[in-house]
């Protein structure tokens, strides 16, 4: 059997470890990893989710200490990550 396609809230914040609260907040602000709304229920798409985490990656060097930290916002869905580089 596959993997399902969509997910309720509780799989995402078991997937991710961010909080149920958090997720309706970033619902709330329309911020973060898209969802849909089938009637009352919320799901998320599981690709969307996995895209939302390879957005997070954070990129490090072999060669130890991290000069300057970069702020860079991806303006499609207005999130900010910090972005470490030498």
């Amino acid at each position: 059997m596959g993997k399902q396609a969509y997910l309720t809230p509780r799989q995402v914040a078991e997937m991710t470890g961010i909080s149920l609260d958090t997720l309706a907040r970033w619902r709330c602000r329309k911020q973060r990893v898209p969802y849909l709304k089938i009637g009352r229920a919320v799901r998320y798409e599981r690709t969307e989710v996995l895209a939302y985490l390879e957005q997070c990656r954070v990129s490090v060097s072999g060669s130890g200490g991290i000069t300057q930290v970069r702020e860079q916002r991806f303006s499609q869905r207005g999130d900010i990550c910090l972005q470490r580089t030498r």
